[in-house]
């Protein structure tokens, strides 16, 4: 079977939709399939994503400007066509609702093929949206979900990993079939024989906590610094490690060097995916807090709970589906430093608590192994294969989208 993944997030940026995605085309790769992925044309120096049986197709690109590493592609690139209808491809599957997806959306129309849309990113958050609108409001959320549903209403399957994500979707008017599949995580792809010299390293006489993402406006970051600090006023010793790049990253640094807690807080930057998961820094922490609220899933909770690793997030979006509240971590209000800071304290200060999270983190995760997701991959592309497609169905679709009946 051949698939085309579209996508507008794709190497060298690092981040969660590009780590499900490379996961989920090697994994459909290693077990026969043949896996194209167009993606946006990058002019600065990278090494290309190489593996067997997938093929990376770029699109003439400039940068978008309105959010870092993203870029406005071309709709419509005959060469790339060519290749993909010569490929006679059994499903189009996109990944993002900008300029790739669109050409994505084309080539399954022109083509005629079944049509597969996971939805990785709620765009209609202000916190995404105030990057582009800084005043954003209910308004641009509409007009947002409009935009997001001409792409996702156009699918013949929707995909999204967690079921609050779903009814999030069903609740803003996505008429498409939705299923859920998790992102997964490969079980047996850490190595923490380092953690020690990592604990080391940072922090010999105290524990380490753990957060991994970008550090940008949805992640919601000043709230889990400030959590961070209020810890510090009882605690003297534990520390926290930063890893991820953004945006914000500077406004991160000087909040923290307000608070008086450079010593305790460390930003390690961007660590690429592969290096980060054999380098021993999950091993070497205690536990992991997000105060994110805008998960679809997140894929470092679930690597956090791989290594053991209890954690803290917010009763948000796609949180409550891989933290379980009082078993393997602490789900806590929005926005509520003071509930950070409790969950942080009671894990650090109760060790039987902790063991029993830590415990019930590894079980949790067994749950989203990408053996398994790679199983449900597998089905739903069978599925959708089968579909027979003479047109896409038509949809009424907003000018704000881009696209046209």
């Amino acid at each position: 079977m051949k698939i085309a993944i579209f996508t507008d997030s794709f190497y060298p940026q690092i981040n969660g939709v590009v780590t499900s995605i490379v996961d989920l085309a090697k994994g459909m790769a290693d077990i026969g399939y043949k896996i194209y992925i167009i993606a946006p044309e990058e002019k600065g120096p990278f090494e290309e994503f190489s593996y067997k049986d997938i093929t990376v197709l770029r699109l003439p690109a400039i940068d978008a400007h309105f959010y870092e590493g993203f870029k406005w592609s071309a709709i419509m690139h005959k060469p790339t066509f060519d290749i993909l209808k010569k490929a006679n491809l059994d499903v189009v599957h996109f990944m993002t609702p900008l300029t790739v997806s669109i050409f994505g959306i084309l080539v399954g129309k022109m083509l005629k093929k079944p049509i597969i849309g996971t939805y990785h990113t709620f765009i209609s958050e202000l916190t995404y949206l105030r990057q582009l609108w800084p005043h954003a409001g209910a308004v641009q959320q509409k007009i947002s979900w409009h935009y997001s549903n001409a792409f996702y209403n156009r699918a013949h399957l929707i995909t999204i990993p967690t079921e609050n994500a779903k009814k999030e979707l069903i609740a803003n008017k996505c008429r498409v079939e939705i299923e859920v599949v998790s992102n997964g995580i490969k079980l047996d792809s850490f190595d923490n024989s380092n953690s020690a010299a990592i604990k080391n390293k940072f922090n010999p006489d105290g524990d380490l906590i753990l957060y991994v993402g970008r550090v940008a406006p949805e992640k919601n970051m000043p709230v889990l610094l400030e959590a961070f600090y209020k810890l510090t006023k009882s605690d003297s010793t534990t520390k926290l490690l930063v890893i991820g790049g953004g945006p914000t990253l500077n406004e991160c640094k000087t909040i923290v060097k307000n608070y008086g807690i450079e010593d305790r807080v460390i930003f390690l930057g961007l660590i690429p995916t592969k290096e980060l998961k054999s380098s021993g820094y999950f091993g070497a922490c205690k536990l992991f807090v997000t105060a994110s609220t805008t998960e679809t899933q997140s894929i470092t909770v679930l690597e956090a709970e791989a290594n053991g690793l209890p954690c803290i997030g917010p009763n948000a979006k796609g949180i409550p589906n891989v933290i379980d509240d009082g078993v393997n971590g602490f789900v806590v209000t929005p926005d509520s430093s003071d509930e950070i800071t409790a969950a942080m304290k009671r894990l650090l200060e109760d060790e039987e608590l902790y063991k029993r999270f830590s415990e019930n983190s590894i079980k949790s995760a067994s749950k989203h192994d990408f053996k398994l997701i790679l199983n449900n991959w597998e089905e739903r592309y069978k599925k959708v294969a089968k579909i027979k497609v003479s047109r896409l169905p038509r949809i009424k679709i907003p000018a704000a989208a881009g696209l046209k009946e």
